[in-house]
């Protein structure tokens, strides 16, 4: 990972750690087993992504705080289909 990270630094690429979720403002409350994320967990994510200036055309954050301040449960942002 430090390596991954220097690279970055070196190419001038945004580089990010994902593997806590409290870095996120998430818990393991939101992921399925405990190791992978749930809708929520990577809501979060793409969130902190649309910061990015690349990103932030592509990415509506604010539909995403929405949905991350209102989510279902802990594992759903969006309505599963019927």
């Amino acid at each position: 990972m430090d390596e991954t990270k220097r690279i970055c630094s070196d190419l001038d690429i945004p580089w990010y750690n994902f593997t806590d979720l409290a870095t996120t403002g998430g818990s393991d409350d939101e992921t399925i087993d405990g190791f992978h994320g749930s809708d929520v967990a990577y809501a979060r994510i793409t969130y902190l992504l649309g910061k990015n200036n690349i990103l932030t055309n592509y990415v509506d954050n604010d539909k995403l705080e929405y949905a991350i301040n209102h989510p279902i449960d802990n594992f759903q942002v969006i309505p599963a289909s019927k």
